[in-house]
């Protein structure tokens, strides 16, 4: 059975790139969960300008 490039392969590449849309909207929901700790810990912190 021979490899099929990507590029050659449409549903292939589709399925790929709705993978890395995945991966980067589950990376925004992380980030999302982390923001209200991100804002407390920078309030924390005197602001240094």
């Amino acid at each position: 059975m021979t490899m099929i490039p990507f590029n050659k392969n449409p549903l292939l590449s589709k399925l790929k790139i709705r993978w890395i849309c995945n991966q980067i909207l589950l990376n925004i929901n992380k980030l999302n969960q982390l923001e209200p700790i991100n804002r407390t810990i920078n309030n924390s912190i005197p602001r240094q300008l």
